[in-house]
């Protein structure tokens, strides 16, 4: 979709210790967008750039004035906004013309089917399913160019935006595939929500009998989880 070149403005919002960035080649203008990520400073490239606070379109132009990212990237973060379309917008505003955003999250759809409930907490404010991706791109001026599932945190939504201006190919087809699978599960309806609801109590009910048998029996239960 995109060959950065030198010189290529590059950002990625909620970069933690650098690995996404650390996957270029030298050339392009690396930036990390992070509030924590001081204390991952020195995992960064040599001549990546760290923004240690939270992402905003004037943050951004306050370094780079008018030059436009040509890529994008936000990975498991996107469900952590309390102003989400104005997050979209500002992403607008520092994109280049034909620059993309790809953004990954956890995937609604999947969670619900999995019975997932451990993906809620306190700090995941959102939960999203392609349409709603699709809802508030439309209004910023975006548009998704291309989805695909993924495996990643028990089933994640990958998503390609780029500007409704740019050249862009879009997968049709792809997208299309997905839409269609949203609307069979009736993500419009209570239904798949009262299902989770009730797996999720079984599983819950499952491990406290698990784990109140095996206090009895004097067994050890160790636990195991990550973020």
């Amino acid at each position: 979709l995109m060959q950065p070149g030198p010189g290529d403005l590059i950002v990625d919002i909620g970069s933690n210790d650098a690995t996404l960035l650390r996957g270029y080649a030298e050339g392009p203008t690396l930036v990390g967008v992070d509030p924590t990520g001081e204390k991952f400073r020195s995992h960064y490239p040599p001549g990546a750039e760290l923004l240690p606070d939270f992402f905003s379109r004037k943050l951004v132009e306050e370094r780079f004035g008018s030059r436009r990212a040509k890529i994008v990237t936000s990975v498991a973060m996107f469900y952590d906004l309390p102003r989400p379309l104005e997050f979209m917008q500002d992403v607008h505003d520092i994109l280049d013309e034909d620059g993309v955003w790809l953004m990954e999250q956890s995937y609604l759809p999947a969670m619900l089917q999995a019975a997932a409930y451990d993906v809620i907490c306190h700090e995941h404010l959102e939960y999203y399913a392609l349409q709603q991706i699709e809802w508030m791109a439309e209004r910023v001026g975006l548009r998704a160019i291309k989805a695909e599932l993924t495996d990643v945190y028990g089933g994640s939504l990958c998503v390609v935006l780029a500007k409704r201006s740019s050249r862009h190919r879009v997968d049709e087809a792809g997208l299309a595939r997905i839409r269609a699978h949203e609307a069979a599960l009736g993500l419009g309806t209570a239904a798949p929500f009262e299902a989770f609801a009730t797996r999720s109590l079984t599983s819950r009910d499952q491990l406290r009998d698990f784990l109140d048998r095996s206090r009895r029996e004097g067994l050890t239960t160790l636990g195991y989880g990550a973020s």
